[in-house]
Formats: structure tokens, C-alpha cells, sequence
């Protein structure tokens, strides 16, 4: 992959909504471990695991769409 795909999907440089998502989860952990909430483990981690749901989303359908592109480039090259 290239630097510049890599580059678009680094935690350093993460949206806002990906570091909205981190800043709930803690918030809900610590709720968790102090009893002050009754929730399953799979609400309280539900900020990240759709988070990252979300990213592998999106890098598929990036990768589809830059193969179809691909694709198509080269059938214009070969007079397809």
C-alpha cells in the first residue's frame, strides 16, 4: 500500500470521531469498574468496536474502488 493510504488511516493524526469514541469507551470503563452502570462489557466497549468497525468499512470500500479504478484504467489503455 502506499505511504500516502497508510498515512490516511495513522492513530497520531486520527479524526475527532475516533478520539471521541476513545474518550467514551474510558469514560464507560471507569463507570463500568466503579458500578456505577449495569452494562454488558459489549456497550461499554461499543465506542471503539464500532469505531473500528467504521475504519475496516472504509478501507474496503476504498480498496474496491481503487481496483475498479485500476481496472478500468487499463481497459481504456488496451482499447477495451
Amino acid at each position: 500500500m502506499s505511504k500516502n493510504f497508510n498515512k490516511l488511516f495513522d492513530t497520531k493524526n486520527s479524526p475527532i470521531k475516533f478520539r471521541f469514541a476513545q474518550l467514551m469507551t474510558t469514560l464507560f470503563v471507569g463507570l463500568k469498574l466503579t458500578n456505577h452502570i449495569d452494562w454488558s462489557w459489549w456497550y461499554v466497549l461499543s465506542p471503539m468496536i464500532g469505531s473500528f468497525l467504521l475504519l475496516q468499512l472504509i478501507r474496503f470500500l476504498v480498496s474496491l474502488l481503487s481496483d475498479k479504478m485500476v481496472d478500468d484504467i487499463m481497459d481504456r489503455r488496451e482499447g477495451k
